[in-house]
């Protein structure tokens, strides 16, 4: 017949010495895992700090110590920590007390279902043998040969990690490069925002090229990228420049110096002056002598104009040629033509004055790419050759100065000061002129 089941008894002093195993199962556990941690983060650490000495990588020392540390501590916890039944730390007591399985299966029966007084009995000699023991003996581990090959693989490990190392200069030269980079790029952003501001049609276009050309430098890989990048930018702007823009800004320039000094109507502007003497000569109001005299004074700024300005060259002659004839009615409609053709001529200088900044703009930005990878030296000597430009320039030395650096010539610096002179409202009425005088 089966013994009732009894009810699990108090057992305070069992408890206590299966709490304190466990506790010193952890310690243990902890020291044993000492020496797997440190290996662990000498692996690690060793690797990449072997590694950043063969590739160029990213200056993460710090963080990849940091980092190993941090998963080797982690490690040690996570073994302390991790569960631990009852029945085993029972056992250990056991082993570290001689006490042949008592407690271990004390706390199994005490955890089971209590069949019959002898069960009751063996958990009540075991919880008595429990209340009688204070501490347990000095068992707790030391660390082993693992600890100390890990203990000496850290220190070569950490070592190696905070000697110098060659790759040092080229993650420094590299950045510099970058730096220089986005610096050359900010440039080319405010160059296009510049533009973004000018009258000229043309200019909020070549402000999308000069931020799409910045885009690219940030995205550049390497110095050498960035400056082939800015190459081909450049060769687009040259496209767009006129080889004869020089002729064509000096033939308007000396036309309104001409004028400025002997004019042919009244009027502050040389467009000014054609269309009033248009409108008098389509009145009839000039004597046949008169217009014998203009005829030839227009066939004589006609020759002055024809090499850089052929198109109001041509205007100039017919109006020539019709006072010559007596039809004072043609010749007004010549000359409003060629008050017309000195707008359009006009407009097209003020567009290629566009291309040359922004051509000077990418300029500026190859010479400073090209002095952060040949030295300060070199870099002062293309800084003065760019001075140079500027001169050239008679008044806007600054960016057509260097637009004429890429190989323009002169002539887009002497465009800078004449278009300076003609200015705004200045370039399209004729006042340019006065700006040239």
């Amino acid at each position: 017949m089966r013994t009732p089941t009894l009810d699990r008894p108090d057992t305070p002093a069992l408890d206590a010495l299966v709490t304190r195993a466990r506790r010193r199962m952890r310690r243990n556990r902890a020291v044993s895992s000492l020496g797997s941690a440190l290996l662990g983060f000498a692996a690690v650490v060793g690797a990449w700090a072997l590694l950043s000495r063969l590739l160029l990588l990213p200056a993460l020392d710090g963080w990849v110590a940091a980092g190993a540390g941090v998963a080797a501590v982690g490690w040690v916890v996570l073994a302390a920590a991790s569960r631990i039944p009852d029945r085993w730390a029972a056992r250990a007591a056991d082993r570290w007390l001689g006490a042949r399985d008592r407690y271990s299966t004390a706390v199994e029966t005490r955890d089971g279902a209590l069949d019959g007084s002898v069960a009751a009995l063996q958990l009540g000699a075991a919880e008595e043998s429990a209340s009688g023991i204070r501490d347990l003996p000095d068992s707790t581990r030391r660390p082993d040969r693992r600890f100390a090959l890990g203990a000496v693989a850290a220190l070569v490990a950490g070592g190696l990690l905070v000697a110098p190392n060659p790759m040092d200069d080229r993650r420094a030269e590299r950045a510099r490069e970058a730096a220089a980079i986005e610096a050359a790029a900010d440039d080319l952003d405010e160059a296009a925002e510049e533009l973004a501001q000018r009258d000229d049609p043309a200019a909020d276009e070549l402000a999308e090229e000069l931020r799409a050309a910045a885009e690219e430098l940030r995205q550049a890989a390497d110095l050498d990228a960035a400056l082939e990048e800015l190459a081909r930018a450049e060769q687009e702007l040259a496209e767009q420049l006129d080889e004869d823009l020089s002729s064509q800004r000096t033939a308007l320039s000396g036309l309104a110096r001409e004028l400025a000094r002997e004019p042919l109507a009244a009027g502050d502007t040389v467009r000014s002056q054609l269309e009033n003497l248009a409108e008098q000569l389509a009145a009839g109001s000039v004597s046949p002598e008169d217009a014998a005299a203009l005829a030839e004074r227009l066939e004589e700024l006609a020759s002055a104009l024809a090499s850089g300005q052929p198109e109001v060259a041509g205007a100039l002659r017919e109006a020539a040629g019709a006072l010559s004839a007596g039809d004072q009615s043609a010749a007004a409609g010549a000359l409003r033509q060629a008050s017309g053709a000195i707008g359009d001529a006009v407009g097209e200088l003020a567009q290629q004055d566009s291309v040359a900044a922004a051509a000077g703009a990418v300029s500026e930005a190859m010479s400073q790419l090209q002095n952060a990878g040949q030295g300060q030296g070199q870099g002062s000597g293309q800084g003065q050759g760019s001075g140079q430009g500027q001169g050239s320039g008679q008044r806007q030395g600054s960016g057509q100065g260097q637009g004429s650096g890429q190989g323009q010539g002169a002539g887009q610096g002497q465009g800078s000061g004449q278009t300076a002179g003609g200015g705004g409202g200045g370039n399209p009425t004729g006042q340019q002129g006065q700006g040239g005088a």
